[in-house]
């Protein structure tokens, strides 16, 4: 067959629109992951992730097929071979980064609505009122002005996560929310 090579996504979708690929085979690995490979011209070639380098492996065939569609493959070969029907589907993975990344975001979003909250009600409760004045402008002013910090120390925190930290993040630790430290910090101190 010749060598064996990699083709992540974007090679593959190239080699398919120059007609470089003569044969699509999914085939079962490690009894319930699915694998694509390409017959190719050059030989035998595996489909991978395009970061990593990995193979890109797929809970069930139906996955691999739809990712082979959109890439303009509309006919393969299924090789069960290495399946077993007894295995059970793989559990969804997730990733740690993204997980992370949205918590953050999700609570920054959480503590501005309620910036703007607190900010219009005591807008309308004292129209006429300088801001610095208004002892509930100033209050909500500084509990945003402490979650900017918080924030800021926060992401200085997962910019020194240990190397090779397997996906380590600050929420494993500790259960953290801007929320929560305002939520605290207004019932500490009530102005």
């Amino acid at each position: 067959m010749g060598t064996q090579r990699e083709f992540d996504i974007d090679t593959a979708r190239a080699n398919v629109w120059s007609g470089g690929i003569e044969t699509t085979v999914v085939r079962a690995v490690n009894t319930n992951l699915w694998a694509v490979f390409f017959v190719a011209k050059h030989g035998e070639a595996m489909l991978v992730t395009t970061r990593e380098r990995k193979p890109r492996f797929f809970r069930d065939a139906h996955l691999a097929l739809k990712a082979l569609r959109e890439i303009g493959i509309v006919s393969a070969q299924i090789d069960m071979e290495g399946w077993s029907t007894t295995a059970g589907k793989v559990p969804a993975w997730g990733r740690a980064d993204q997980a992370t990344s949205m918590k953050l975001t999700h609570a920054r979003a959480d503590a501005e609505a309620r910036f703007e909250r607190e900010l219009k009600a005591a807008i309308e409760a004292a129209p006429d009122a300088q801001w610095n004045e208004n002892k509930a402008i100033v209050k909500a002013v500084a509990s945003k002005v402490e979650d900017v910090a918080a924030a800021a120390a926060f992401e200085a925190t997962l910019k020194v996560a240990p190397s090779g930290s397997g996906g380590w993040s600050p929420f494993d630790e500790v259960e953290f929310s801007i929320a929560d430290a305002v939520s605290s910090s207004q019932n500490a101190g009530q102005l």
